[in-house]
């Protein structure tokens, strides 16, 4: 139908690092979401890049989290990387919490 085609000139990087439509200043990942589930977010969802890279907008590298579950998500992820526990210790924990 009458999808419009994105240029790089339509895009910039915000100082975090997220790419964002220079028209509306709107978040490209939170676009791209919207466009997936058909809805607007509501304020308390974030979208999670899988793989921390905030240039991949494949649906599969996505998810759609609340802030509470986004957060945790970064702490676990920043305890990982800091080495402060271990990937088992943090799978350990979450499974613990189900």
């Amino acid at each position: 139908m009458g999808e419009s085609k994105i240029y790089k000139s339509d895009i910039y990087i915000d100082k975090r690092g997220y790419p964002r439509f220079r028209d509306n200043n709107k978040l490209v990942h939170r676009v791209v979401m919207e466009k997936i589930i058909g809805r607007p977010l509501r304020e308390d969802e974030r979208v999670h890049h899988i793989d921390g890279d905030k240039m991949n907008f494949r649906r599969r590298n996505l998810q759609l989290v609340s802030k509470k579950d986004h957060f945790k998500i970064h702490v676990v992820d920043k305890q990982i990387k800091d080495k402060k526990v271990s990937f088992w210790q943090s799978l350990n924990k979450f499974l613990d919490k189900l």
